[in-house]
């Protein structure tokens, strides 16, 4: 088990933080410490972050993935969604706001070449998969990139989505743009329409428990490598509260183990994966 080392949180100011559709928000921040600045030059895909914010009736803490990072300018970029108090005092702040920051937090994706990769969201958890697809993309993989959302109100970035990806798959649950439904269900039609070879593919995922939990049978099933960030709830964001565990599968296969989301994660192998019934 790895040891918890100590991080310490570091300014930055906000740069902008603008909504990009119905309650999704792009917020990008400026390191404001240039000696930190190899603090950018550390992140990987797949990290996230927990930003503090103080001074307001609510006192929070709140993991957020990492959605781009720019070593060179110092900056980070994050997507969210406002789901609750928390959510919705960040939305409200301005340009300027110093926010303390505490990072890069986990594990990365595994970045493979020469595959046919699935891409697949669910919601907010496209925040931390497009600077994934675009870095596959520059590695000769083909992108089929799979989001759902509840509506075209919340979909955002079309051209860039368009630019990453070889195949983009857009459901929404009131049909308003995309085909109607669940994104599993363009899944499954995609996954039959290729079942005689899956041989070369692999699957990448982020967003709520029940959809990874159906990436996670998928992989299982046909046999395709899955790599799943999760969301877990966390407080202390470091491995020391215990507080966001899952169970999954040791290398034996027989062996469960409880492992930290916040620490040994966010990123695990679906097909390791146990879920509660």
């Amino acid at each position: 088990m790895r040891s918890v080392m100590k991080k310490d949180y570091i300014p930055f100011s906000i740069v902008f933080n603008r909504e990009v559709a119905k309650d999704y928000f792009w917020l990008r921040l400026e390191i404001t410490e240039k000696e930190h600045i190899d603090i950018i030059n550390s992140i990987n895909v797949g990290n996230f972050a927990t930003i503090n914010i103080e001074g307001f009736e609510i006192f929070f803490k709140r993991p957020f993935s990492i959605f781009d990072f720019d070593p060179y300018n110092g900056t980070i970029d994050f997507l969210y969604k406002v789901i609750g108090r928390a959510t919705l005092a960040l939305s409200n702040l301005p340009q300027g706001y110093i926010l303390k920051v505490l990072l890069p937090l986990g594990n990365s994706f595994p970045i493979i070449e020469n595959k046919d990769v699935i891409i697949v969201a669910g919601g907010i958890g496209i925040a931390a998969l497009i600077k994934l697809a675009e870095i596959l993309r520059s590695k000769n993989n083909k992108i089929e990139f799979f989001w759902g959302i509840k509506s075209k109100e919340n979909f955002f970035f079309s051209t860039r989505l368009e630019e990453i990806s070889d195949n983009l798959y857009i459901t929404t649950e009131d049909g308003s743009l995309g085909e109607q439904g669940l994104i599993t269900n363009s899944l499954y039609k995609f996954i039959y329409q290729h079942s005689k070879d899956l041989s070369n593919f692999i699957i990448y995922g982020c967003g709520p428990t029940p959809l990874l939990r159906v990436l996670s049978d998928l992989s299982r099933i046909h046999r395709i490598p899955s790599y799943l960030s999760f969301e877990n709830k966390m407080a202390c964001g470091i491995g020391t509260c215990q507080g966001c565990v899952i169970k999954v599968k040791e290398k034996d296969r027989d062996t469960i183990k409880y492992k930290r989301v916040c620490y040994d994660g966010p990123i695990f192998r679906g097909e390791d994966v146990v879920y509660e019934l």
